[in-house]
């Protein structure tokens, strides 16, 4: 095997370092050969990523607050469904309404995309490192 290469800083060490403290992202490929990539090439896509996902997160944190956390401690006064079938029920009437329109809304995509993370919140699941491969 090639030599192994890291930030030293990062728990996945060189399978996958994507320390921002680094200039590269160090992968292995399936024959275990070290391939570079540079993290400048993407550097755009990847504050994009960090820019929505932050926003995304404000947006939330003030609908929550705004709707009392009704999508994760709903108060059942007509409908007796759990929290996460709830949600799973406004997931698809926002893709049912995406289907019958003829336009894509930016509030469409919003509204499925939070209403995703909060189904993965109702799950407790948090954290993703584990679905890096």
């Amino acid at each position: 095997m090639s030599e192994e290469k890291s930030c030293g800083n990062c728990r996945y060490g060189s399978v996958l370092c994507g320390c921002t403290n680094t200039s590269y992202i160090y992968v292995y490929c399936s024959g275990w050969q070290p391939i570079e990539y540079s993290i400048e090439e993407s550097s755009d896509t990847q504050e994009k990523i960090e820019q929505v996902c932050k926003s995304l997160g404000n947006f939330l944190k003030e609908k929550n607050k705004r709707y009392g956390d009704s999508a994760l401690d709903p108060k059942n006064i007509f409908s007796k469904l759990k929290s996460d079938e709830q949600i799973k029920v406004r997931l698809d009437d926002k893709l049912s309404r995406i289907n019958n329109s003829g336009e894509l809304r930016k509030n469409d995509l919003v509204d499925i995309t939070g209403y995703l993370v909060l189904l993965m919140i109702s799950k407790d699941w948090t954290e993703f490192e584990e679905l890096i491969d």
